[in-house]
């Protein structure tokens, strides 16, 4: 789930529970600039951006989730960070069935080769007892 940077701890949030999330961009700049803008797809839980970090943010990455969170109570807020926990977990049960997918194709397979391997068995011994019989015939 996303975090704010108040509930990381960081000094650049107040106390206030109203007061809007920081952007995070600024943030490591040293500035306290109110973020307008949640990224789902930015990192792990998601990224706070203002909107000149959100013009930055667009000029590099195509595709991304973005949400308008200014003027969006904090429960609000938290209702979208959820989104992404919501979209993650989702897409961690998808890849958790393909590997079980794939590990069933790889059994049959493996089943399949154990099967084709005893014919091979049986017809290199079946050659050397007619190479053998013929040695004696011949």
């Amino acid at each position: 789930m996303s975090r704010s940077f108040k509930e990381c701890g960081s000094d650049e949030a107040r106390d206030d529970d109203d007061d809007p999330d920081i952007c995070s961009h600024c943030a490591t700049d040293g500035k306290q600039q109110p973020a307008l803008y949640f990224c789902f797809n930015c990192g792990v839980y998601g990224r706070y951006m203002c909107g000149i970090c959100l013009r930055q943010h667009n000029r590099f990455v195509k595709n991304h989730e973005i949400e308008k969170i200014a003027n969006k109570s904090a429960s609000n807020r938290l209702d979208y960070e959820n989104m992404k926990t919501m979209k993650v977990e989702k897409d961690l049960k998808s890849k958790e069935a393909e590997v079980m997918q794939f590990k069933e194709q790889v059994n049959e397979l493996s089943k399949e080769n154990q099967c084709q391997q005893t014919r091979i068995n049986e017809f290199e011994t079946a050659c050397r007892n007619l190479e053998n019989e013929k040695i004696k015939g011949g």
